[in-house]
C-alpha cells in the first residue's frame, strides 16, 4: 500500500517501518478500537502516542468517541471516472504523448492510498531535447532515462550491458553528445563514426543501425494545441484528474512494460 501525500511530516514518518506497521494494523481492522487495544499490540513502540497524533492530524486515522479507525481512503483500483471517459473520446493515440507532457500531475495532496502500482516517468533532457521513458510497473526496462535514474544507487542486474558500455558518465555530458546524434538522425543524416553514445541508442532501441540509421521512437514537438482538453481538465477536482491521467498513461503504454519517446523543444 502506497500512501500519497504532500505533507512532509507525514512523508518522513512513513519512511519509518513502525508507522507503516501501525497503518497496516488499522487497515485490517473491522471495527474501531480503543487506545488500550492499540497499546497492547504495539507495547514496544515508545513513540506510539506521537505516531497516533500525527496520523490523526494528517487525516490518516480518526479518533471519535475514544475509538480509533482508519480514515484514509484506500483505492484498490482506478475509480470510475467521467473525466477519463471524456478524455478518451477527445484524445487520439497521436495526441496522447502531448497530453502526458502538458498535463503530468503534481504530487497529489492526499492523503490517500493505493494498493496497485501507478506508472512512473523518467527522463533525460537539455535545452534542445527530452528523452522520456514511461514505466508501467517499476523502473526496470533497459532505457537511457531509466539507467541514469539509478546513478546514485545500485542498478538492477538487467542494466549490466549498458553499465559496461557507459559506466558512470555524467548525464549532462552524455545527453549533450546524444543531442548531436538526435539532430543528425532527425535530418536524415547518417552518423560518421561509431561511439558509445551511438551504441547506447541502439542498445536501448532508440535508433537502429541499418542498412540506414534511423530513430525508432516517436518524436513530438514540445507543445501541441489541446485547448478543449485543457478546458475540460479544469472542471474536475485534483483527485479525479490524478487518476484519469494515469489511466490515460496506461493506455499509452498498452501491453508494454515501458514506452520511450523524444520531445523536440522549441528553439
Amino acid at each position: 500500500m502506497d500512501i500519497l501525500t504532500t505533507n512532509q511530516q507525514l512523508k518522513r514518518s512513513l519512511s519509518d517501518p513502525a508507522t507503516n506497521r501501525l497503518i497496516a494494523y488499522f487497515y485490517q481492522l473491522e471495527h474501531p478500537v480503543i487506545l488500550r487495544e492499540i497499546r497492547s499490540v504495539f507495547s514496544e513502540d515508545m513513540q506510539l502516542d506521537k505516531r497516533l497524533d500525527l496520523l490523526i492530524q494528517t487525516g490518516v486515522v480518526e479518533r471519535k468517541d475514544r475509538r480509533y479507525r482508519l480514515l484514509l481512503p484506500v483505492y484498490q483500483d482506478f475509480p470510475q471516472s467521467a473525466l477519463y471517459k471524456q478524455l478518451t473520446q477527445l484524445i487520439g493515440t497521436d495526441e496522447l504523448i502531448s497530453f502526458v507532457e502538458q498535463f503530468y500531475p503534481e504530487e497529489l495532496a492526499g492523503p490517500l492510498a493505493v494498493t496497485f502500482d501507478l506508472p512512473c516517468r523518467t527522463f533525460l533532457e537539455n535545452n534542445s531535447y527530452e528523452l522520456v521513458t514511461l514505466n508501467a510497473q517499476g523502473i526496470t526496462s533497459l532505457t537511457l532515462p531509466n539507467y541514469f535514474y539509478y546513478q546514485q544507487e545500485k542498478r538492477p542486474e538487467s542494466f549490466g550491458s549498458l553499465e559496461k558500455l557507459l559506466g558512470d558518465v555524467h548525464p549532462g555530458f552524455f545527453f549533450n553528445q546524444v543531442e548531436l546524434l538526435l539532430a543528425a538522425l532527425l535530418k536524415g543524416k547518417q552518423p560518421k563514426r561509431n561511439s558509445i553514445f551511438l551504441k547506447s541508442l541502439v542498445m536501448t532501441e532508440v535508433a537502429s543501425a541499418g542498412p540506414e540509421w534511423k530513430l525508432e521512437v516517436p518524436v513530438v514537438q514540445e507543445e501541441a494545441e489541446l485547448g478543449e482538453v485543457a478546458s475540460l481538465w479544469q472542471q474536475y477536482d485534483e483527485t479525479e484528474r490524478y487518476f484519469a491521467f494515469y489511466q490515460l498513461l496506461l493506455r499509452l503504454l498498452g501491453s508494454k512494460d515501458s514506452f520511450t519517446y523524444i520531445i523536440q523543444k522549441k528553439a
